[in-house]
């Protein structure tokens, strides 16, 4: 029996998506061109079988997809439901639209799940899941995930491609033991991208790599084009990328920025989520700033959403003033990192712990721990060592963190069997 056209391209790219993450994550040998088609077809044959070119028997197919614990089936009735689901997805995604986004993630999983062993449709699965994963869930993928999804652009439509590009690249974006991200973003080409998501994406880029006048350009554009489209809730994620890199320079441009935020919330219908995100970028841009009122005002918005309470807690100790932060149970402190966890634990006792003790937990339970790429979280605890050495006098002790903090930056493969506390006797009494 022959394929038609859609039929062959829809295995054809599914079956490349599929054997060459196979080939690159499993390493071995039974999924390279020459082995994965041996005694099914040519090498030849496969390769454009790959490009969604070639092979029309059915049989050819079947074989390939066996050998990938998969099978070969066309269902031509949900080819319309399927285009209808994609084009909601895009559009939950271009404007940030959560409970669209849920809706339409809900009706393409239940009709697709009988299908979750065919080709082509048990990757349109793996995609939908790695959306709802992210928007959904605040999930980022995995290396091994992204690899996957990276193979899948070009599978499905140029919808899917820019929501494709923009999950692995935001998820490479905030793994910080790679640069995976920067490949990423000349591989996807993503200055080139229209799409919003994209764009947002392209904008984190420029601030990243202090690109001045080309974020300054970008910024520019976008702020025209999504307040004549109504894209509020992408006009705030261009001014929350652009708070913290303003943070560095200007006052006047935060404050601007800020009467500008105030403006979308009373006009649009923004997540609150995506309000808090904005004022906690807010608030850490006032925070570098020492407008410590002004930071806290923000950061308060931000609180039991984003991890505003170490901030909080520190200008309150800045302007001498009682710690007093919303108490998270030991559940939801697992959302955080192991560090901010522990900056939470430090914040806790302060007051019912001696200077001592919060300097000794600070060193041994922080500083180990501290991330090198968050700046910000390393100024904050510095600051509070800071503090602590007014009242202990442990002076060595700010060389230590130093010393530390500039051995994980340059090196980020730092054993963790370094010994911190060689040759100090400082927390004998402490611990």
């Amino acid at each position: 029996m022959e394929l038609t056209k859609k039929q062959m391209r829809m295995y054809g790219l599914s079956i490349r998506t599929n054997r060459s993450y196979n080939l690159e994550t499993a390493k071995s040998g039974k999924w390279t061109q020459s082995l994965f088609c041996e005694s099914i077809c040519s090498v030849n044959t496969l390769i454009s079988i790959e490009k969604g070119k070639a092979g029309r028997f059915e049989d050819t197919y079947e074989g390939l997809a066996k050998k990938l614990n998969m099978r070969a089936e066309y269902v031509p009735a949900m080819d319309r439901k399927i285009r209808t689901y994609t084009l909601k997805l895009y559009e939950a995604v271009e404007y940030y639209n959560m409970a669209m986004l849920q809706r339409y993630c809900d009706k393409a999983l239940q009709m697709l799940q009988p299908y979750a062993q065919c080709l082509w449709y048990g990757d349109l699965i793996r995609a939908v899941q790695a959306l709802e994963n992210h928007y959904l869930k605040q999930r980022l993928a995995t290396r091994e995930e992204r690899i996957l999804l990276s193979k899948m652009i070009g599978e499905f439509s140029k919808e899917w491609d820019e929501m494709l590009k923009s999950l692995v690249f935001c998820s490479a974006f905030h793994d910080l033991d790679c640069n995976e991200y920067e490949l990423r973003f000349e591989e996807f080409k993503l200055e080139e991208s229209e799409s919003a998501c994209n764009k947002v994406n392209t904008m984190m880029f420029y601030v990243a790599n202090e690109y001045t006048s080309r974020l300054q350009k970008l910024y520019e554009n976008l702020e025209q084009e999504w307040e004549l489209s109504k894209n509020y809730i992408r006009l705030i994620d261009m001014y929350s990328t652009t708070l913290v890199y303003n943070s560095f320079y200007d006052l006047t441009e935060i404050d601007e920025v800020k009467e500008k935020v105030k403006h979308i919330l009373l006009e649009g219908n923004v997540p609150l989520y995506k309000e808090a995100e904005c004022n906690y970028n807010m608030g850490i841009a006032y925070y570098r700033l020492k407008q410590y009122d002004k930071a806290m005002e923000a950061m308060t918005k931000a609180d039991k959403i984003r991890p505003a309470f170490m901030f909080i807690a520190h200008m309150q100790r800045m302007l001498n003033k009682k710690v007093k932060i919303y108490k998270y149970s030991k559940k939801d402190l697992k959302i955080f990192s192991k560090d901010i966890q522990e900056i939470y634990e430090y914040y806790d006792k302060i007051g019912k712990s001696s200077a001592v003790e919060s300097e000794t937990h600070l060193m041994r339970n922080i500083l180990p721990i501290l991330n090198p790429a968050e700046k910000i979280i390393i100024e904050l605890v510095r600051e509070e060592l800071e503090l602590l050495i007014e009242e202990t006098k442990h002076y060595k002790d700010l060389l230590i963190f130093n010393k530390r903090i500039k051995m994980i930056q340059t090196d980020s493969s730092l054993s963790d069997e370094f010994d911190l506390f060689e040759e100090d006797d400082l927390y004998a009494e402490a611990v």
